[in-house]
């Protein structure tokens, strides 16, 4: 199989040349890099048409499919609430090549293991499939649709397929690929609930909830629970990494007072699902909180980047009308 190079700079012509015959792949005049039937390296030359001194040179590696390569853009997804028709989840699949004698001797095992195939060509048919489709419905794209799928920054070249993500309940489930009849891999995802900013049982006498349209009315110089609920689980989706909450207001430190609190109402920073909101005065109208809950994994390598929930409400500071 082939795969043609674009190059750029210069004077906007060059020329392709190997740096020395290669039983292993040829380069035509366009740059075209056509693999024969045999594994090994070759060292293209790529040089300005008018000025010789002006070149790069790129390392070409012939190699047999060793497997597949699932990168999810994050490791948990969000469940979007009953109405929303949000778009799907694309997830790339790559392939990597299989390491030969000389590889292990040549590079260390955590680079080779990050180098992915620019053309898939030769790997066979692709499939995707969802271990639980009441969980996440999963379907097969082609990699041309990669460029529409808000994954190209990972997947700008050399993808061989996407797999389609719908997720349909909270839950875990397994993702998998396969491209012809020996490759496969499959990866582990997470569907989380909708982040909810919501008062806090003991606070909430009536019922009422916490909501932009509905804004919760509070007395200069009292407070309010609010308890955060759903949104990306560092427990549940078994992803190591760090999680961070917050809830911020545009009239803190003038008019509210925020800070985490337990449960029972005593200080705790770090583990925070409760938050009191304290007016010092009243406010000019209804003010928006927003909260954050951010799962940054260990390794984003292999589970994707940080997972952002965010929920709002609004509260309003106001002194109680007289009797």
């Amino acid at each position: 199989h082939a795969w043609s190079l674009r190059a750029t700079g210069g004077s906007g012509h060059f020329r392709f040349r190997l740096a020395a015959p290669a039983p292993c792949c040829v380069v035509s005049a366009q740059g075209t890099v056509e693999a024969k039937a045999q594994v090994g390296d070759a060292e293209l030359v790529i040089e300005d048409a008018e000025n010789s001194a002006n070149f790069i040179t790129v390392r070409i590696m012939v190699r047999h499919p060793g497997g597949l390569v699932i990168r999810p853009p994050q490791a948990q997804m969000a469940l979007e609430p009953e109405g929303a028709s949000p778009d799907p989840i694309r997830v790339p699949v790559f392939a990597r090549p299989e390491a030969t004698e000389a590889d292990a001797r040549a590079y260390p095992a955590p680079d080779f293991a990050r180098l992915r195939f620019w053309n898939c060509s030769a790997a066979g048919a692709f499939t995707a499939s969802s271990s639980d489709p009441g969980i996440a419905e999963v379907s097969p794209a082609p990699a041309v649709a990669v460029a529409d799928g808000g994954v190209a920054a990972i997947a700008a070249d050399g993808v061989c397929g996407l797999a389609v993500v719908r997720p349909r309940a909270v839950g875990d489930f397994r993702l998998r690929a396969s491209s012809g009849a020996l490759l496969s891999a499959e990866a582990t995802l997470h569907v989380y609930a909708p982040l909810v900013l919501s008062r806090a049982e003991a606070d909430s006498d009536d019922g009422a909830d916490a909501s932009e349209e509905t804004p919760l009315l509070v007395a200069p110089c009292s407070s309010v629970r609010l308890r955060l609920s759903g949104g990306p689980d560092l427990q549940r989706s078994k992803v190591p990494g760090a999680v961070f909450r917050n809830l911020t207001a545009p009239l803190e430190g003038t008019h509210l007072r925020l800070r985490p609190v337990s449960g029972k109402g005593e200080e705790s920073i770090f583990e925070a699902i409760f938050f009191e909101a304290l007016c010092l005065q009243a406010t000019p109208g209804p003010t928006r909180l927003t909260a954050e809950v951010r799962h940054e994994p260990e390794d984003p390598e292999a589970h994707g980047s940080a997972v952002v929930a965010r929920a709002s409400a609004s509260v309003r500071c106001a002194v109680p009308a007289a009797a």
